[in-house]
């Protein structure tokens, strides 16, 4: 969605959508017409897909910042890994939420060797 230009998000969302959130755009999109409403703002088909789906839609960076390592580093790594897919962060920012998460002791231990990098954080986690 990054290179896709804000007026076509929602277009352009529409082509990848299935079962039931196309039978729920469809709708929605009727209904837009039938009432002679202007096509749908992102921000506005955004809150009118979590007014449907609620928590299916979740907010992706408070999943992020509330992953915690239970296991392993990698398997937390993991688990980090897919939940940035969904966020666009400035640098740096994934490095502190990376290391809130590890387990206390651990996170302490990285933080103080100041990694500069996602990667150098994991590559530190795992040693």
């Amino acid at each position: 969605m990054d290179e896709v230009p804000h007026h076509e998000k929602v277009r352009v969302t529409s082509m990848h959508l299935d079962d039931l959130t196309l039978q729920w755009h469809e709708a929605y999109m009727r209904g837009k017409a039938y009432l002679k409403l202007p096509y749908p703002s992102w921000e506005e088909y955004i809150w009118a897909l979590l007014d449907r789906f609620g928590a299916e839609f979740d907010d992706p960076m408070s999943e992020l910042v509330k992953l915690k390592q239970t296991g392993g580093v990698v398997e937390f790594q993991e688990a980090f890994d897919i939940a940035m897919t969904r966020l666009n962060l400035e640098p740096g920012y994934d490095v502190s939420i990376f290391l809130e998460g590890l387990k206390l002791e651990l996170g302490d231990a990285v933080r103080i060797l100041k990694p500069y990098s996602l990667s150098q954080a994991y590559h530190l986690a795992r040693l």
